[in-house]
């Protein structure tokens, strides 16, 4: 298992656009990848459960990644952060 905290760049924080890109870029990985924000617990995978998140710019959540692929899923992860 692996985490890492992530501040959401961007002005827009976390919008519909942004969740699919992060939930189809993890969906494939043999990982379960989970974002904490505000002491829950969301499944990146599912688009619905990240949207109803609301995480707004400049929130901080921390990405947990654990599994066979739980490298390649936090990189996929940070890749989608960066390009919001």
């Amino acid at each position: 298992m692996i985490s890492k905290v992530i501040t959401v760049p961007g002005s827009q924080g976390l919008h519909m656009e942004a969740v699919a890109a992060l939930a189809n870029a993890v969906v494939v990985k043999k990982a379960d990848v989970t974002l904490k924000y505000k002491g829950k617990d969301y499944d990146a995978k599912s688009i619905m459960m990240l949207f109803s998140a609301c995480i707004m710019s400049g929130s901080e959540v921390e990405v947990i990644c654990d599994g066979p692929d739980e490298e390649e899923a936090m990189r996929e992860v940070e890749n989608v952060f960066e390009n919001l």
